[in-house]
């Protein structure tokens, strides 16, 4: 079973879970109708898709309250939520891989 944790900073937003999935929560977000009154719109939550960066790494868009874009890495947030359990964790993994790509971050090496 997966077990989601919030993300820091984006506790009613987002959260995450291990390997690498980040989903959006459902929410209400109030928003201007065109003639100036305000109206609730609901916002079901989804798992978000991660797009990978030239280095690599997978990388997720995240929205605030104040809808400001924040470009995050997935393994920055799982460590940041997760704490230290994830780093060893993934530290002992590569260390046992004999693979020639063995970095923490490279899904090469898994699959």
């Amino acid at each position: 079973m997966t077990h989601w944790r919030d993300i820091p900073g984006f506790e009613t937003l987002y959260q995450v879970a291990r390997p690498d999935w980040v989903r959006s929560l459902d929410r209400a977000v109030p928003q201007r109708s065109r003639w100036g009154h305000t109206v609730t719109t609901s916002h079901r939550g989804h798992v978000l898709k991660p797009y990978r960066c030239k280095n690599g790494r997978k990388r997720v868009v995240l929205h605030d309250h104040a809808h400001r874009r924040h470009l995050r890495y997935v393994d920055q947030l799982i460590a940041e939520t997760f704490g230290r359990e994830v780093t060893e964790a993934r530290r002992d993994r590569c260390e046992l891989n004999d693979h020639p790509h063995n970095h923490p971050v490279d899904d090469r090496a898994r699959k």
